[in-house]
C-alpha cells in the first residue's frame, strides 16, 4: 500500500484519506491512536493527558474521557470489541468508559466505569488466537510451542505490540517503521 503517515487511513477499497485532527499534538513518544471498527471514530492519547475521541472524517474533537482514576498514566487505548466503549490501559490497571450516543451516531457523553480487570475481548496486545510473546522474545502458539524468536531490537513492552488474528504488529519508538508478521505460515 506504500507509505502512510499518522492520521492516514485505508479502507477496504484500498483508498487513502488524511484527516487533520483538531486539538492534536504532533506524533512522538507516548502517543497512542486507535480507530473504531466502523472507521468513524479515533481515540488519541498521550501520556499525562486524557483520551480524546475524534470524528475520523472531519478530525473534529468530539469528547475528552475524563474522571478516570489512572487514565492520565495509561498509554494504550482502544475501542471495546462491540464498539460501545473505550478503554485506556496501563500496568496498574484499566479505565473504561461506556459511549452514550444521542440522535444518530453522535456521542453525547462518556460514562466512566470502574473496572478491576481487562476490557471484554482483551487488550490489543493480547492475541485472540492464543499466541503469546514471552519475556525473552519467543512467540508461542496456542500449544505453547516456540514459533519464532524476535531479535533484540524487535522486542518491546507489551503495549508496543498489536495483534489482529494471526498478524502481529510491532509498533514502538526503537523501530524506524512498523514490523508486521503473519504467523499462519510459520511452521
Amino acid at each position: 500500500m506504500g507509505e502512510c503517515t499518522i492520521g492516514t487511513l485505508a479502507n477496504i477499497n484500498n483508498c487513502i484519506w488524511t484527516t487533520t485532527i483538531e486539538h492534536s499534538v504532533p506524533p512522538g513518544p507516548g502517543l497512542s491512536i486507535s480507530i473504531s471498527s466502523d472507521l468513524n471514530h479515533l481515540i488519541t492519547k498521550r501520556l499525562f493527558e486524557y483520551p480524546s475521541i475524534h470524528d475520523t472524517h472531519t478530525g473534529k474533537l468530539l469528547m475528552v474521557a475524563e474522571d478516570g482514576g489512572g487514565s492520565v498514566m495509561g498509554t494504550a487505548v482502544g475501542f471495546t470489541p462491540d464498539g460501545c466503549g473505550i478503554w485506556c490501559g496501563a500496568d496498574e490497571g484499566v479505565d473504561q468508559w461506556k459511549i452514550v450516543k444521542g440522535n444518530g451516531s453522535s456521542i453525547d457523553k462518556l460514562d466512566y466505569l470502574r473496572l478491576t480487570e481487562e476490557p471484554p475481548g482483551g487488550f490489543s496486545w493480547q492475541s485472540s488466537c492464543g499466541y503469546k510473546v514471552t519475556d525473552d522474545g519467543w512467540i508461542l502458539n496456542f500449544n505453547k510451542e516456540r514459533l519464532l524468536w524476535l531479535p533484540h531490537h524487535w522486542q518491546s513492552d507489551k503495549r508496543g505490540r498489536m495483534w489482529s488474528g494471526k498478524f502481529l504488529a510491532l509498533l514502538y519508538g526503537e523501530l524506524p517503521e512498523a514490523v508486521v508478521l503473519e504467523l499462519e505460515h510459520i511452521l
